[in-house]
């Protein structure tokens, strides 16, 4: 028998999750648009058609409760299935319609997504890319909690609650400008490297921790002489002599290469394995999918040019 149910139901259950998503019941209604009385509303009507508590409040915060964590992953598996049933019916005809919404990293998103998504809305001009620029916790947060269709990440410890599937493999290049005493003619070893003024690229992706994480263990420290945000800017102040850098291979550009000496360092670093990450068993939209399988068909031809 199908149960009576509030025609509320529904939103009280979109005010818990982005108050559980979120840990906080302002930035939940921000992201709602809702006042915080209508919220405190919602989830009150909620803990008492369930006859439980679903936040721990003693520490001023929304901490979920065990009921709460529970209805937390129900939460996104009804919101799934309505989505799931929204895109069977909108992508009934050949057409494919709706967002495709993905977590990964600034020089990801850039230096790879950016074309792929552009060849793909050319075709499917009724879709939308909501693209969200992250760090490696923030990527895995944001799988987990159901606010992306998938993540790209590089990751060496996959969560239980995930799935990982390889997507690429990235070797790692040392930068140096084309002139000048940082000029070089071949490989330097990593001691020869620590003594040679070093930019630094500070978005918490993995690769710096990587990189460090590789000298300490021959006991030997990076001259950082220069941080930036950009990798962009990083490449921009190698070619102008500031200092070398270590970067992916796969943010160099055909210009890049042309306006800077670039150096393979796999004698030292094993290339980084990218992944796409999912929740088991999660609901992927038709689109999501065909983006996915040209992602795929992309890399390898991306690939094959670096090679």
């Amino acid at each position: 028998m199908i149960p009576e149910l509030g025609g509320d139901l529904i939103q009280w259950l979109r005010g818990f999750y982005f108050t559980a998503q979120t840990g906080s019941m302002s930035a939940a209604c921000s992201k709602m648009g809702r006042n915080q009385p209508t919220l405190s509303y919602q989830i009150k009507c909620l803990e008492e058609f369930y006859g439980t508590t679903l936040f721990d409040r003693s520490r001023g915060k929304q901490q979920l409760t065990p009921d709460g964590r529970y209805l937390f992953e129900k939460a996104i598996a009804i919101f799934e299935l309505i989505q799931e049933s929204k895109d069977t019916i909108a992508n009934s005809t050949t057409k494919l319609k709706g967002d495709i919404t993905i977590s990964t990293y600034y020089t990801v998103l850039k230096y790879l997504l950016s074309s792929m998504a552009a060849e793909f809305f050319q075709t499917h001009p009724l879709t939308q890319f909501k693209l969200d620029g992250c760090t490696t916790s923030q990527i895995i947060q944001k799988v987990e909690s159901a606010e992306c269709d998938f993540g790209i990440a590089c990751i060496d410890q996959i969560e239980t609650d995930l799935d990982y599937e390889h997507f690429f493999s990235a070797k790692l290049f040392l930068i140096t400008p084309k002139q000048g005493p940082l000029a070089l003619t071949e490989t330097p070893s990593l001691e020869a490297i620590s003594k040679m003024p070093f930019l630094k690229f500070t978005p918490t992706g993995g690769l710096m921790k990587l990189i460090n994480d590789r000298f300490s263990k021959d006991n030997l420290s990076l001259n950082v002489v220069l941080e930036l945000n950009h990798m962009e800017l990083i490449k921009t102040f190698t070619a102008e002599g500031f200092g070398i850098s270590i970067v992916d291979e796969f943010a160099l550009t055909v210009d890049d290469r042309k306006k800077l000496l670039t150096f393979p360092v796999t004698h030292s670093f094993q290339p980084r394995q990218f992944g796409i990450i999912r929740r088991k068993k999660a609901y992927m939209s038709p689109q999501a999918k065909a983006f996915i399988a040209l992602m795929k068909d992309r890399i390898e031809s991306f690939q094959t040019r670096l090679s």
